[in-house]
Parts: C-alpha cells; structure tokens; sequence
C-alpha cells in the first residue's frame, strides 16, 4: 500500500512540477490576469461589470457565482495583504486541488464499499479517478476552478450517501447541514459540477427506494439542499427577483450549439478517452485508441461476481453507462434524446459541453475497477494455487503498469498549458504600462481578439474586433474598419486604441493549424493603409497600437461638443458626475449597453429611467448651467440583500457545525 501511496505521489510530481515551483503557468483558462487587473478586483459583488458583454459592459447578476471565490480571495489576499499572486496561486487553487483529487475519492470508496477486504484496490481508484483523459485534459485547459469542484464531487456524493443510509437521528441534522456548507463551497468552483453530483445523488435514492421502498432520509437530503440554496443566496435572491437577470438571458439555450460542442462519440465516452487527447487542441479530435477498450472491460467485468454491495455495484454501473450516454451529446446513438434534454429540462441548457458528463462515468469506473481487480485477485488465489501468494501484486501492478502507458503521451510528452511554465511576454507587460498611463476612459479592440495577457481594467475594457463585427473571416473585418459608418461606431463606442495582439501561442492567425504571421502582418499592413486610423506605436514589430481620432467618453451630452463633464467611478455600480457646462434640457449619454436598471438621481432626489440610445444608456436632464447628479445600477440592492442572507446564514452554519463537532468531541472523550 505504501508503494501505490509513493507512485501517486511520485505521478504527481511528474505532471505537476511546475505547480511546486514559484513561476507562471500556462493554460489557455487558468487565471492570468495582469497586475492593473487584480489591483481592481473587490470582495463585494456587483449587478453590474463593465468590462463584460464584450467590453460594453453587462449585468453581471447571472455570473456572480463564477468569479466569487476567485474575487474575495484576490481581494483580501493579493490586495489587502500584499501576498504575491503566484504564491497565492499555489495556495488557495493548485494545492487544495492537489489534496482534494487523492483524499475524496478515497473517501468516497470507502463510503460506497462496505466490505473491500483488499485497501490496495482504493488507492487504485485514487489513480483512476485523479489521473484520467478528462481530469488531465481539463487542467491542461487551465479550467482549475472546474477542477476543484470535481475534485469535491466525490466527497460530496459520499456524504449524500451516507445520509440516506444512515438512521434518522441528530448525526443526520449535522451532516446534512455539513452537505449543505460543502455543496456551497463546490458551487463557487462551478454550479454545473455541482447539478451532476446532486443528480448522482438522487439516482442513488432512486434505486435504494426501487429495491427497498422508505424514506431513507429523504427530508434531510432535501434539508441540505436548501441549505446550500440559502448560502447562495447573494446571487440566487437577485436573479430570482430582478425582472431582467433571468436564466433564460444566458443565452445558453441555443440548441446550435450541441452539434459543434458535441465532440466525443460514444466509443470514447464508455472508454474513457477525452476526444481531444493528449494534444488538447480545441475541435482537434483524435479518433478511438484500441488500448483504451480494455477501461469499460474491466469496468463492467463487476457486474459478473456481484455477492456484496450489490446495490451499490448496479448503481454505479447505471451511473457510467449514463455518464457514457450523456457526454457524447447528440452524437449517436439516440443523439436526439441530448437535443430532447437540452430544450425541455430546466436547467439542463448549462451543459452546452456535453463532455462534462464524463465525471458519472469516472465516479462509476472509480470503484467498479477496483471491485474487479479485487474478483481476479480471488479468482488467481482459488484457481491458481502457485499465485496465492503473489496474486495481489501481480493484477495491481499489471493495472498500474496498464494505466501508465495510457498515460505516457502526457507523462512523456511535452509539457503543456497548466502542467508547464509561461513567462508573460515583455510586449504585454510594455503595453500595461502604457495603458496604465492614460488615466481617461476608453475602450481597446482587439484584432481579431484578445489572447492571455491582454489588457483589460475598468478604465480601457477590451472588445473583440470579431464579436463586434459579428464575423470572423479576417480580411472582412479588416475591410469593415475601412468604412466610415464603421470609425464612427468605434468612436460612438469610445474606442480609443486598435491592438494587433502579439500571438505567442499560436491561437488565431492560424493557416491549416499553424502559426501564419503573413495573417498578421496582412493586418497591420491594412490598417496603415487605412486613412481614419494613426499608427500610433508597435513593441518589438510583434504588438502594434492603431489610434481612433475623437472617441466619445464615458459620459457625455449629446450634440453638445462643448460641454465639460467630470465623471468619478465610486464603484461598477455608482458614479459621481459634474456637468460644469451645457444647454438645458440635455441628454447625458451613458457610453455602456443599454440596461433600463441604470437611474440617474438629481440633487433634488428626483429620479431618471435609463432609455436606449442606440444600444446605449440616456438619461433626458434639466437644471442650471452647473449640475451634479449621481448614475446607479438599481439591480444592486437586490444583491446586497441576498449577500447580507449568505455572510448570516453561513456564519450560523459555521456555529451550528463548531458546536454540534464539540459536543460529540466531549462525549467521545467521557
């Protein structure tokens, strides 16, 4: 048992050297933020986000669960205590995930096992659930806060299955209450890992109440969802109450989307194997690899010695071939039941990427495996008398070796996106600076989009040129900025810079998948050509900067050139502004998309609704030559409600568990 503890601990060090090293990471979605980002980061939420909605801003209400524990942790220990960020990194995301990925799952097979009589097969489901295609292409994506929450998954299902086996009693009140604090916690990794663990959850009750009909702490499962609710209130009370934060306006119920997201066939899926290893290049996929059979084989191979936890054996046998089914999407067989699914079950639209449902899979794989290796084990000690004794260590040690080559192509191979080393390039760090200089608000686009290390803060929110224009062929957004309708948007939009972003990792100019510089420098060279635009300056040949002449501010009156206005941002939700001079009655333009939430108040405390201006925000105003008024977003104080119902509920959460963790600590004790 020791050796396996020192090969996953060895494993680890092999994928994640870097993770224990004080330097950058890669990984296209891993948290890359530059300084002048993280300096603006706030440990309260806010309704509204100006550099979301392609940098035009947006309500921010339906995100809010995203980025919460990335923000409070930023907040309170980059900004406030000054702890670097890479170490901080480290900390609060790589080495949680780390510890996470090899207790929970230990923990969960011993929950779900009641007498596996050979401990050596858990560790092996530590590796299998730990060191698979999908956990591994996903961090190599950078999609840690993914990770964690599938690291907690495991635990979390164990706990679920603990409470509805377990006698009705006080423990109940106390774990449930615990599920509901630990489910809160996964949710701020991510929701949707989450709504799979609760469903993994509730199949298991299902199937306990078709053999043996009863209540089997139906109320106390049920308790602990609300408890988990109310903890996400700072961003479930909003989103409930306020008319225009509804879930349908994620804009994730376009079935358009299956088709293309739906990557995986069902060959891969019951195998195992992510469509895109080992490259993990995205709408690269690689066809089914014959070693990769033998996984379902020797999954399913539980099914024929079924003596003991025969419940639990079919219940993770149903959970991976439904797994299997729902992460190849619409893909056949049956792809229309995906498509079915997608446009009539509330809620089931968040899963876009089907591929998320590998995690049922991986529970079920994760202990069937286990269960089987423990059958041959005991087949080869009743059968084969001169095995008895090395029986044990020959299966395990043939698995692992097994597993090992599955792995090879990324234990071997070169190091990529969050398991290697990315400095920050000069260009990007040169192109802070200069931003950071220019202290008066406007907008950057990015042709065609941004990369890693763009540069965005609230002062300049970066636009993606393709999702602008709505195109994504090059030359016909070069084209586009060659029209004077077209300036003249920018300049409505307050667009003050044009970036051709330096491509360091190959992502966008790209010809038959490879790096094409001639599609950047056709760029450039069309934007010089273009007589509406100043070359302003380029870093290194490899970055260049593109003025628009007379972009709007942030605030301004309409038709009125002349008139002064200061404009003081208090928050993403309130501002402070001083008309020094205009013609009344006036219209203050409000440079952000149009969000009728947005009220302007006079000195007076009279109040002005928001009316759309061209996809923009304006506010009809009268007064004197001098005037100061205040602009909010009205949609905040719903999320400051639901924010005072999370920090009271979690607090008594906390006190309750402290006290109910003393007092059985005491009776163990006496």
């Amino acid at each position: 048992m020791k050796k396996i503890i020192l090969l996953l601990i060895l494993l680890c060090l092999l994928i994640y050297q870097y993770w224990f090293l004080p330097v950058p990471l890669g990984g296209n979605d891993y948290y890359s933020y530059l300084s002048s980002r993280l300096n603006e980061i706030s440990f309260f939420p806010y309704a509204w986000t100006n550099i979301g909605g392609n940098g035009l801003g947006d309500n921010n209400i339906k995100f809010l669960w995203v980025d919460r524990y990335f923000e409070t942790v930023i907040s309170v220990f980059v900004n406030y205590l000054r702890i670097d960020w890479i170490i901080v990194q480290r900390i609060f995301w790589l080495f949680p995930y780390f510890v996470l990925s090899l207790l929970s799952p230990y923990f969960f097979l011993k929950t779900i096992l009641s007498n596996n009589h050979f401990h050596k097969a858990n560790f092996l489901g530590v590796l299998i659930f730990s060191f698979n295609t999908y956990i591994l292409m996903l961090l190599s994506g950078g999609q840690i806060n993914l990770a964690l929450s599938y690291a907690l998954s495991v635990a979390v299902l164990a706990l679920y299955i603990r409470l509805i086996n377990s006698s009705v009693n006080h423990q109940s009140f106390a774990v449930g209450l615990g599920i509901g604090v630990l489910s809160s916690l996964q949710i701020l990794f991510d929701l949707r890992i989450f709504m799979i663990t609760f469903v993994a959850a509730v199949l298991y009750l299902f199937i306990k109440f078709i053999n043996k009909p009863a209540l089997y702490n139906f109320h106390f499962l049920l308790f602990s969802l609300i408890v988990t609710l109310l903890l996400q209130s700072y961003w479930l009370f909003p989103l409930l109450v306020a008319g225009n934060s509804s879930i349908g306006s994620l804009n994730y119920t376009n079935p358009n989307w299956l088709s293309f997201l739906s990557f995986a066939d069902f060959s891969q899926t019951i195998s195992l194997l992510h469509p895109n290893w080992p490259e993990n290049i995205f709408g690269k996929i690689y066809f089914m690899r014959f070693e990769f059979i033998f996984i379902p084989l020797l999954s399913y191979a539980a099914l024929l010695n079924v003596k003991k936890d025969k419940i639990n054996i079919i219940y993770l046998a149903i959970l991976g071939l439904l797994g299997a089914f729902l992460a190849k999407g619409v893909n056949a067989p049956f792809g229309e039941a995906y498509s079915w699914l997608f446009s009539h079950v509330f809620l089931f639209s968040f899963f876009r990427d089907p591929t998320k449902f590998y995690i049922l899979t991986i529970f079920s794989y994760s202990v069937l495996i286990p269960i089987s290796l423990v059958n041959i084990i005991s087949l080869l000690k009743s059968k084969y008398l001169p095995l008895k004794k090395y029986a044990g260590r020959f299966v395990i040690m043939s698995f692992i070796i097994y597993w090992l080559v599955l792995l090879f192509p990324l234990i071997l191979g070169p190091k990529k996106g969050l398991f290697s080393r990315q400095n920050i390039p000069q260009e990007y760090l040169s192109l802070e600076k200069f931003l950071n200089s220019d202290r008066e608000f406007s907008r950057v686009l990015w042709m065609p989009k941004q990369v890693r290390y763009s540069y965005s803060t609230n002062n300049h929110p970066s636009v993606r040129a393709d999702e602008l224009f709505n195109k994504t062929d090059l030359d016909e957004i070069t084209q586009d900025l060659n029209k004077q309708e077209m300036i003249e948007k920018l300049q409505k939009l307050g667009v003050r810079y044009i970036v051709v972003p330096y491509d360091f990792n190959a992502e966008i100019f790209l010809t038959e998948r490879a790096y094409d510089e001639k599609l950047r420098a056709k760029i450039v060279e069309t934007l010089n050509d273009n007589k509406n635009l100043v070359k302003y300056r380029s870093f290194d040949n490899k970055l260049d900067i593109f003025l628009v002449l007379s972009p709007k501010k942030h605030f301004y009156i309409k038709n009125q050139n002349s008139a002064e206005i200061i404009a003081v941002q208090k928050s993403p939700v309130d501002y402070e502004i001083s008309i020094l001079s205009a013609v009344y009655p006036a219209i203050l333009i409000f440079n952000e998309k149009f969000d009728r939430n947005w009220i302007l108040e006079t000195e007076n405390k009279n109040t002005v609704q928001s009316l759309d201006e061209n996809g923009m925000n304006a506010f009809s105003i009268v007064g004197n030559s001098k005037n100061k008024v205040k602009v909010h977003y009205s949609s905040q104080r719903y999320v400051n409600i639901g924010y005072g119902i999370s920090i009271i509920f979690i607090t008594l959460c906390l006190l309750v568990l402290t006290v109910l963790i003393a007092v059985k600590f005491r009776k163990s004790r006496t």
